[in-house]
C-alpha cells in the first residue's frame, strides 16, 4: 500500500513551469536518509501526526491520478533545514478539461470592435503619446480577443488552445487550485467530505499551498523587464508611477480578476474624486472671498458692535463667566469659511456626484465584466468551509444518534450534505448580535463621556485662557480639538477591539460556505465602523446646542448642563472633529501601511552585503515561501477603508469641503502602497474569478442616498444658511434698517436675559470668574497702572464707595487687585449678592442680590426664545423653512439622479456590438464542428479569412466596369461618350442609370464594410488608404476621418450617396448650357419613374425597342438624329435631343399607355375606399384635344 510516488525529480529542470507549490514540515525524528517519514508510519507514536502522513500521503497519490506531475525537494536542501517543498505541474490537456468545467472564456478570434477611450482619442489626434500611461515592452502587450466559453470538443476553433502558453501563468494556478480543491485524501477517492487542499491546510497537513511568482521584482540596472511582476513593479508599485495609470489589464494577468476590479474600483474612485478635489476647492475659495467684512454681514455684526451690546450668558454654571461677543470675532471669520452659499451648492453637487460615480462605476464594471471575461459568471458549485466540514462531524461524532439533524438532501446535487441545525445556529447569531448592539452602545457610551469631558473641562479651561485673545471662545476652541483627538484614539482602540470580536464571533457562528461567512463578516464589521466613526459627527451635527436648553431652563445631567453651541455656531466645531478624525484615520493607516516596507527595505538594506548570497542559495519557492501570506478575507480591510472614506467624502461633505481633496491625496499614496505590498511583500494569491465588487456597491449606495438626507438636514439645522435667508425675506432686515439700527441678523438670532433669571437656573457665575475686562472705544483695554479695569454691569460703584470697600479715587470700576480684596471683605462682597457660604465668597454659590447690585441687567443667549420658554413668531417661520428646504432639497436631489440614472445606459453601445459579435463567433464555430471543417490552429480569424481591400482589386473592378460599359453601348447600339458614362454611372435620382461603378465605390463599400463590423481598428492600415482614396473623390466638405468611421458606423448607402454628389456636380460644372438643364431636368423627383415602372404587357404599360432605345439616347445626352423617323407616328424625324419623340401624340401607344395607367391608379383609389374623380374626356384622346406637356401622370 506504501509504495512511493512517482516523482518527477528532472521534470523541472528542463524549465517546465512549476504551477503551484505545497510545503510541509519534516517529522521530529526524521533523518536525511529518510525520503518522506512514509517509511516510519507504523513507529510514529503521535495519532495526530499519523494521520496527517496518512492524508498527506494519498492526497499526493489522487493527485497524480488527476494529472497532476509533482517534484519534491528533500527538507535537507532547505534553507531552514525542516521543510518539503512539492512543485506541482498541470499537463495541458487537463488544464483544457478543466477550463471547460468551470466554464472559462477563451480566444476564439482578434477583437476587431475595440473602441478607444475619449482620452486616448484626444492624445491620437494630437499625435502625441499619452504621457499618464505606462510604457508597455512590446514582449508584454496584451492583445484584445473574442471569447467564448471553452468546449474540449471544439478546442480546434479556439486560437492555439494546442499552444503550452494557451493558459497564462495566473491561470494555470487558478485551474491547479482548482484540481487541488477537488482532490481526495483518501485511498479510494469516493468520500466527498474528505476533499480539498483547503482541508488539509487547516488540519496543518500542508504548512502552505501557493502559486509562485514568476521571478524577483527588481530589475537589474541595464536588463530589461521580462516578466509581468517586474513590469508590475516598475511601472505601477513604484512611487515614480504615482500619476501614472495604472497597467489594469496586467494587474489582472498576473492577479487575477478579484485584485484586478479592486484596483480598478480604487482608481476609478480616486478619478472621480478629481473632480470633487476641484469644486471643493473653489468653493473653499468663495469662502475665503466672502470672509471680508463687506461680503460678511454676520462677522461684521459681531466684530465691529460695542462689546457691552453683546454681553453673553456664561456657557457652564458657576465657573464660566459672563463673556463679550466679540470676542469669537477671529473665529467667526472661520466659521463663515465653511457656512455660507456656496456650500449649499457643494452639497448638492456631491449628492449628484455620487450618482454620477455610482452611474459611471456599473457601466465601467460592465465594460471590465465583458473584456476580462467574466460577464455572467456565477461561482461553480461552491465547497463547504473546512472548518464547518470539521466540526459538524465533531458534533455527530460525539452523539451519533442525532446524525440526520446536521444532514440536509440537496435536490440538485441528489445528495446529503452537512447543515447546522437551527437550534445552533439561532442562538450564536443572538448573541452576535447582542455584542454588537453593546459595542454599539459603548461607542455610544464614549461619545457621551466626552460630552462630560467638554462640560467637565470647559468652566476651568475657560478660566484659564480668559487673559488670552478670544477668551471663551478660544476655550471651545481647544475643547473641541482635545475632545476630537480623544474620539480618534477611542475609535481606533475600539475598532481594533471589534474587530477581533467580530473574527471570533463569525467563526463561533459556523456559516458553511465561505460567502456566507464573508457576509456575515462584512455586516458585523461595517455597522459597527460605521457608528464608531460617525457617531460624534452626528452627535454635533444634529444635537448639539439643540437640547441645551435656556437660562432658567436648561436641561442638565445631574449637575451638568448640556452643551450648546459656541455663538460662531456648531458647524466649524464639526468641520474641526470631522477633519482630525477623517485626516488622522488616514494619516495612521498610511503609517503603518508605509512603516512596514520601510522597515523591510532598512532590513533588506543591512544586509545587502549578503544579498548576492542569497540570490545564489533561495530558491524562487523558497523566497516565496519567506513572503507574508494573503490573509484569509483578502481585500476586505481595503475594501472597508475605503467605503469608510467615502461615507466621509459624502455624508458630510457640506461641513468640510477640502474633504474630497484630502481623500484624493490619500489615494494616490493608498494605491501604490497596496501595490506595493502585492508585488513585493505578500505571496502571489490565487487568481480568483469575480464579476463586480460584490455587496460593497450597496453600501456605496445606501451611503450615498443617506448623504443626501444628512446634507440637506445639515444646512437646514446647523448652518446660518436658512435662518439668514428667512431674516432677509421675511421683512425682519427691513425692519431693522428703517431703525437705523446698526445690530442686524446676530441680534435677531439672540434673547435677553435678567440676572435673575441666572440665579434662578443657577448658572450665575461665581464672583472670583467675574473677570471681564473693560475695553475703550477704539477697544483697548482700560487699565489702571499695571491692572486691567473689569467691566461688571451688575455693579452699583457708587454705592460700593460709599460703604468704602474701595478707594474712591478709583470709583470707575474695580480692577484686579481691588476686586480680589474686596472678595476677602466678607462686608463688602454681601452689598452685591446673598452668598450660600458668606465666610468663603470667592467659590460660594450665589443666591440672591445685595443692596449695592443692579437687577436690571440682562445676558444676551443665542436663541430665539423668553424667559418662560416660549418662542416668538420668527422662530417658527426659520422651523418652517428648514423643513421645507429640506423637503425641496431632498426632492430635487432625487429626481436629477433618477434622470442621470435613466440617461446613462448601463452596457455601453460598443460593448454590446462585442457581445454580438462573439455569439455570432461562437456559432459559427459551432456549425463548424457539425460540419466538420477545421479551424487552422496557427492562423487567427483574420488570418484564415483576408480582407480583400480596394486596392487589391482595383485591376479586376476596373476590367468588370469597363465590360459593363460595354454591354451599354452594345445594347443601345449607341458611341457612349466618357461624360454619357459617368452619368450612366449615377443612380435614378440624379439622372444616371444606376450603373453604379465598382472601382468608383468599392472604397465606400470597404470602409461601410469595416465600420459596420466593428472591425476598424484591426485594420487601420487599410482602413486609411480607403478614407484617404475617399476623400479624394469627394469634396472638402463631405471628407471622413478614421477616428468618425471607428466611433460610429457608416453605411454604404451614406458614403455613396456623397460620391455620387460630388460625381453629379462636376458633370453640372464641366457641361453646357443645354446639357446643364437637360441634366437637372433628369435629377427632378420622379424624373425617372418611367425606367423603374414595372412593365406590363397586358396593361400597354411597356416601350418598344425603338421607343427605349431613343429615350435611352436622349436621357444621356446623346445625338438621336441621323434621318431616325418617329417610331410611333412614322411621319417625323427626331431631332438631335428627340424632343418629338416625346411630345408627339398621333395615336397608338402613348395614348393607350397613359389612359390605362390612369385607370389603374383610379382603381387603386377605389379599393382603398378613397375618393376620386377620373379627368374629364377620358384622358388624352386621338384628336389631340391636349398636348403631350399637358399629361399629368
Amino acid at each position: 500500500m506504501w509504495s512511493q510516488i512517482t516523482w518527477f525529480s528532472l521534470l523541472f529542470v528542463v524549465h517546465i513551469s512549476s504551477d503551484f507549490v505545497l510545503c510541509y514540515k519534516k517529522l521530529p525524528n526524521e533523518t536525511e536518509e529518510d525520503t518522506d517519514g512514509t517509511d516510519k508510519l507504523n513507529s510514529i507514536e503521535d495519532g495526530k501526526k499519523k494521520e496527517q502522513l496518512k492524508k498527506r500521503y494519498w492526497f499526493l497519490k489522487q493527485c497524480e491520478k488527476n494529472g497532476l506531475q509533482l517534484e519534491k525537494q528533500h527538507w535537507k536542501d532547505s534553507p531552514d533545514k525542516e521543510t518539503y517543498y512539492i512543485k506541482i505541474h498541470t499537463e495541458h490537456d487537463f488544464l483544457l478539461r478543466r477550463a471547460e468545467d468551470l466554464s472559462y472564456r477563451m480566444p476564439i478570434g482578434k477583437n476587431m470592435l475595440t473602441t478607444h477611450m475619449y482620452r486616448e482619442q484626444l492624445f491620437d489626434r494630437l499625435h502625441i503619446r499619452d504621457p499618464f500611461l505606462p510604457h508597455i515592452p512590446h514582449n508584454l502587450e496584451i492583445d484584445e480577443y473574442l471569447t467564448a466559453p471553452f468546449k474540449y470538443d471544439l478546442k480546434d476553433h479556439f486560437l492555439k488552445a494546442n499552444d503550452p502558453k494557451f493558459f497564462t501563468s495566473a491561470l494555470r494556478s487558478a485551474l491547479t487550485w482548482h484540481i487541488l480543491q477537488n482532490t481526495s485524501y483518501t485511498e479510494n477517492g469516493e468520500d466527498i467530505s474528505s476533499i480539498g487542499i483547503g482541508r488539509l491546510l487547516s488540519a496543518g497537513v500542508f504548512s502552505a499551498a501557493y502559486p509562485l511568482h514568476e521571478s524577483n521584482y527588481s530589475v537589474q540596472k541595464g536588463e530589461d523587464i521580462k516578466t509581468d511582476r517586474q513590469f508590475l513593479f516598475e511601472r505601477w508599485a513604484h512611487p515614480r508611477n504615482i500619476f501614472k495609470h495604472q497597467p489594469l489589464d496586467h494587474v489582472r494577468r498576473y492577479f487575477g480578476e478579484k485584485v484586478g476590479i479592486y484596483f480598478t474600483w480604487t482608481g476609478f474612485y480616486t478619478y472621480f474624486l478629481h473632480f470633487a478635489a476641484f469644486v471643493g476647492v473653489i468653493v473653499m475659495c468663495v469662502g475665503l472671498s466672502k470672509i471680508p467684512q463687506s461680503h460678511n454681514p454676520i462677522t461684521r455684526e459681531i466684530c465691529q458692535t460695542n462689546r457691552t451690546t453683546f454681553y453673553m450668558c456664561p456657557l457652564c454654571d458657576e465657573k464660566c463667566d459672563f463673556w463679550y461677543l466679540k470676542e469669537s470675532c477671529p473665529f467667526s471669520y472661520a466659521a463663515y469659511l465653511f457656512d455660507n452659499e456656496a456650500t449649499v451648492f457643494f452639497a448638492g453637487f456631491m449628492a449628484l456626484w455620487a450618482v454620477l460615480f455610482l452611474e459611471f462605476w456599473k457601466r465601467r464594471q460592465f465594460q471590465l465584466q465583458h473584456s476580462w471575461d467574466v460577464l455572467g459568471y456565477e461561482e461553480a458549485e461552491e465547497q463547504p468551509r473546512p472548518a464547518f466540514e470539521q466540526r459538524i462531524k465533531h458534533y455527530i461524532s460525539l452523539n451519533p444518534k442525532n446524525a440526520k439533524n446536521y444532514m440536509l438532501y440537496n435536490p440538485v446535487l441528489e445528495r446529503d450534505e452537512y447543515i447546522q441545525p437551527p437550534h445552533l445556529l439561532l442562538p450564536k447569531l443572538m448573541l452576535s448580535f447582542s455584542i454588537l448592539c453593546f459595542m454599539v452602545l459603548l461607542v455610544i457610551g464614549v461619545v457621551f463621556s466626552l460630552i462630560l469631558y467638554h462640560a467637565a473641562v470647559a468652566g476651568s479651561l475657560y478660566i484659564a485662557v480668559s487673559r488670552f485673545p478670544g477668551g471663551s471662545s478660544l476655550g471651545d476652541l481647544i475643547v473641541s480639538i482635545t475632545g476630537a483627538i480623544l474620539q480618534l484614539i477611542c475609535v481606533l482602540v475600539l475598532n481594533r477591539v471589534y474587530e477581533f470580536l467580530a473574527y471570533k464571533l463569525t467563526d463561533w457562528e459556523l456559516h458553511r460556505t465561505q460567502t456566507q461567512y464573508d457576509d456575515s463578516f462584512t455586516v458585523k464589521l461595517y455597522i459597527f465602523q460605521f457608528v464608531n466613526f460617525y457617531s460624534s459627527i452626528f452627535y454635533i451635527a444634529f444635537f448639539k446646542g439643540n437640547f441645551a436648553g435656556y437660562p432658567g431652563g436648561y436641561f442638565k445631567l445631574g449637575r451638568a448642563r448640556l452643551e450648546e453651541c459656541s455663538m460662531y455656531g456648531c458647524l466649524l466645531e464639526l468641520t474641526i472633529q470631522y477633519g482630525i478624525i477623517m485626516i488622522g484615520k488616514q494619516a495612521l493607516n498610511n503609517g503603518v501601511e508605509l512603516g512596514i516596507p520601510l522597515v523591510k527595505q532598512l532590513i533588506n538594506w543591512w544586509k545587502k552585503q549578503r544579498k548576492e548570497e542569497e540570490e545564489e542559495i533561495y530558491s524562487r519557492w523558497e523566497r516565496d515561501n519567506i513572503l507574508v501570506p494573503v490573509e484569509e478575507q483578502g481585500l476586505f480591510s481595503e475594501y472597508l477603508e475605503l467605503v469608510i472614506q467615502y461615507g466621509f467624502v459624502t455624508i458630510f461633505v457640506a461641513a468640510f469641503p477640502l474633504a474630497p481633496l484630502f481623500a484624493l491625496l490619500n489615494n494616490w499614496i493608498e494605491i501604490r502602497l497596496d501595490a506595493y505590498k502585492f508585488c513585493t511583500l505578500l505571496r502571489r494569491p490565487v487568481a480568483e474569478r469575480a464579476q463586480d465588487i460584490g455587496s460593497w456597491y450597496t453600501i456605496l449606495d445606501v451611503v450615498s442616498k443617506l448623504s443626501v438626507v444628512t446634507n440637506a438636514w445639515l444646512i437646514a439645522v446647523t448652518a446660518n444658511f436658512i435662518p439668514l435667508e428667512v431674516y432677509k425675506h421675511l421683512g425682519y432686515a427691513d425692519a431693522a434698517a428703517s431703525l437705523n439700527s446698526t445690530l442686524g441678523f446676530v441680534n435677531w438670532t439672540q434673547s435677553s436675559f435678567d440676572l435673575s433669571v441666572l440665579i434662578e437656573s443657577g448658572s450665575f457665575p461665581l464672583m472670583n470668574a467675574m473677570k471681564l475686562k473693560l475695553y475703550d472705544q477704539s477697544d483697548n483695554v482700560i487699565k489702571s497702572g499695571d491692572s486691567a479695569l473689569y467691566y461688571l454691569p451688575f455693579v452699583n460703584y457708587t454705592c460700593m464707595a460709599q460703604y468704602g470697600c474701595f478707594n474712591a479715587t478709583r470709583n470707575i470700576a474695580f480692577n484686579e487687585t481691588g476686586w480680589a480684596s474686596m472678595l476677602k471683605n466678607t462686608s463688602c462682597s454681601s452689598l452685591l449678592f446673598n452668598l450660600e457660604n458668606p465666610s468663603d465668597p470667592a467659590v460660594s454659590v450665589i443666591t440672591g442680590f445685595g443692596a449695592c447690585a443692579i437687577t436690571d441687567v440682562t445676558c444676551r443667549f443665542r436663541s430665539q426664545v423668553s424667559p418662560g420658554g416660549s418662542r416668538p413668531l420668527s422662530f417658527y417661520q426659520t422651523m418652517v423653512g428648514r423643513l421645507g428646504f429640506v423637503i425641496v432639497f431632498e426632492h430635487v436631489i432625487f429626481f436629477l439622479s433618477m434622470v442621470i440614472a435613466w440617461a446613462i445606459p448601463d452596457v455601453p453601445e460598443n460593448v454590446e456590438n462585442e457581445i454580438k459579435r462573439e455569439k455570432l463567433l461562437a456559432y459559427r464555430a459551432q456549425q463548424q464542428q457539425v460540419l466538420g471543417v477545421k479551424k487552422d490552429e496557427n492562423k487567427s480569424l483574420h488570418e484564415e479569412h483576408p480582407l480583400a481591400t480596394p486596392s487589391s482589386l482595383a485591376g479586376s473592378l476596373k476590367l468588370f466596369d469597363e465590360e459593363v460599359r460595354r454591354c451599354l453601348s452594345s445594347c443601345f447600339s449607341i458611341n457612349t461618350t466618357d461624360t454619357a458614362w459617368t452619368q450612366a454611372q449615377l443612380s435614378l435620382g440624379f439622372g444616371g442609370l444606376g450603373l453604379r461603378s465598382l472601382s468608383h465605390h468599392s472604397c465606400a463599400a470597404f470602409i461601410a464594410s469595416l465600420s459596420t463590423s466593428g472591425c476598424s481598428n484591426a485594420d487601420h492600415v487599410h482602413l486609411q488608404q480607403a478614407i484617404i482614396q475617399f476623400n479624394d473623390q469627394v469634396s472638402t466638405s463631405d471628407a471622413i476621418t478614421a477616428e468618425a468611421v471607428s466611433s460610429t458606423p457608416v453605411t454604404q448607402r451614406s458614403l455613396s450617396k456623397k460620391l455620387e454628389c460630388h460625381l453629379f456636380n462636376s458633370l453640372l460644372g464641366a457641361s453646357s448650357m443645354a446639357d446643364r438643364a437637360r441634366l437637372l431636368s433628369v435629377s427632378a423627383s420622379h424624373a425617372a419613374s418611367w425606367l423603374s415602372v414595372t412593365p406590363s404587357l397586358a396593361l400597354g404599360l411597356h416601350l418598344e425597342s425603338n421607343e427605349l432605345h431613343a429615350s435611352i439616347r436622349w436621357w444621356l445626352g446623346l445625338d438621336t438624329s441621323g434621318g431616325s423617323l418617329c417610331p410611333v407616328c412614322s411621319q417625323k424625324a427626331l431631332d438631335p435631343l428627340g424632343h418629338h419623340a416625346t411630345t408627339c401624340t398621333h395615336g397608338g401607344d402613348v395614348v393607350t399607355r397613359h389612359n390605362l395607367m390612369r385607370d389603374v391608379v383610379a382603381n387603386l383609389f377605389r379599393q382603398a375606399h378613397m375618393g376620386v374623380t377620373v379627368e374629364a374626356g377620358y384622358g388624352l384622346t386621338h384628336d389631340n384635344s391636349r398636348s403631350r406637356q399637358q399629361m399629368s401622370w
